[in-house]
């Protein structure tokens, strides 16, 4: 396994989502992303577990987690968080469905599957404006 074509292929992949204005890959504190740059995508590497067979090669688990903020403006209290960072995550999810070819998304072939998997976390306007979410993705290595 080459861990870097990996994880750029899935940055490249999620970070064209409708609707995203910055992508990283270095994740910031939102505090630290200014509203006029947000709705804003980060990925973050969070962990890696090979499982290892007798005889046979090692499969990997890649975990990643992706970071999104979207700031309301506060110029009305109107207006709910979860109005603008439900577009945001409909698109960056759109963009993890396998081709219509392929019964998985696969990177172009770089993993043998990658999806979102477990919870995506929200926090809803409890920081004023700023709302976020964290979409936990996996990636397995081919078989």
């Amino acid at each position: 396994m080459t861990r870097e074509p990996i994880y750029s292929a899935l940055f490249a992949l999620v970070s064209g989502a409708s609707g995203v204005r910055t992508a990283s890959r270095r994740v910031k504190a939102f505090a630290d992303v200014s509203s006029g740059d947000q709705p804003a995508l980060f990925m973050e590497q969070k962990s890696e577990q090979q499982d290892v067979t007798t005889k046979m090669p090692g499969k990997w688990t890649l975990n990643v987690d992706l970071v999104v903020y979207v700031n309301t403006g506060g110029n009305d209290q109107n207006v709910i968080p979860s109005t603008v960072l439900n577009p945001i995550l409909d698109g960056i999810c759109s963009k993890l469905v396998p081709p219509p070819q392929f019964g998985e998304q696969t990177l172009g072939g770089l993993v043998a599957r990658c999806r979102i998997q477990g919870a995506i976390e929200i926090v809803e306007g409890v920081q004023g404006d700023q709302a976020f979410a964290l979409i936990p993705v996996v990636l397995f290595t081919p078989d």
